[in-house]
């Protein structure tokens, strides 16, 4: 077995540009390594070379099988997993933990969900794991995210063939186990291609103009 090497590098990420993300890819081959580098929002990129074999389960996705592996140990550290999306060759994990989280807990969590995954061989085939904090706007999945945003400005894009416009932009009146109400339209979560909380700048102070033109003066 190759021998194991390991480097990390990192860089500040830019202030409230886009989340923390470490990406973790699943290589054939028996090495392990680790690298860093650079994403396009200048935050580490941690590199993890893995073999992993994997059977599917019946009745359940890689996303259920992914979250009842890693949810209660990161739970157990104070992290929340907010979303799992496996697309293609790509699982995407997503953290946070109550008062926002930082880039060592990113890592962390990058380094625990890689091993758990490890051990338990829940996902087949070669893959990409992408370990990221929610970011700014975050990506609405379950009922739970849903309720959890209630009140807040959300972009709902429909499935094709849904009638109304597809992209609905407004505030999400309510949730609950059946659909949303945003902008007072109601729309049930199947018809629902995918969507998220946006975030809205505040408006700057506007000046009298009156008193800029004394100003000037």
């Amino acid at each position: 077995m190759a021998q194991n090497r390991g480097q990390v590098a990192a860089r500040a990420p830019a202030p409230d540009a886009a989340p923390l993300a470490a990406r973790v890819d699943i290589l054939a081959g028996e090495q392990l390594s680790i690298s860093g580098g650079d994403q396009a929002w200048a935050v580490p990129t941690l590199l993890f070379a893995r073999t992993r074999k994997g059977d599917e389960v019946a009745g359940q996705t890689v996303n259920d099988r992914v979250r009842s592996v890693i949810e209660p140990d990161l739970t157990a550290e104070g992290m929340e997993v907010v979303d799992v999306e496996h697309a293609g060759a790509t699982l995407r994990v997503t953290v946070d933990r109550p008062g926002g989280i930082d880039l060592d807990a990113v890592s962390q969590a990058s380094r625990r969900v890689s091993d758990l995954l490890d051990r338990h061989d829940v996902v087949p085939g070669r893959y990409t794991l992408e370990v990221s904090s929610p970011g700014i706007e975050r990506s609405l999945r379950t009922p739970d995210h849903y309720r959890r945003f209630v009140g807040s400005p959300v972009t709902v894009k429909t499935r094709p063939g849904t009638d109304g416009e597809r992209r609905i932009d407004g505030v999400l009146e309510s949730a609950d186990d059946d659909g949303v109400v945003v902008a007072g339209r109601s729309i049930p979560y199947a018809h629902i291609e995918r969507a998220r909380t946006r975030f809205e700048w505040p408006a700057a102070p506007r000046k009298d103009v009156k008193q800029q033109r004394a100003g000037s003066r």
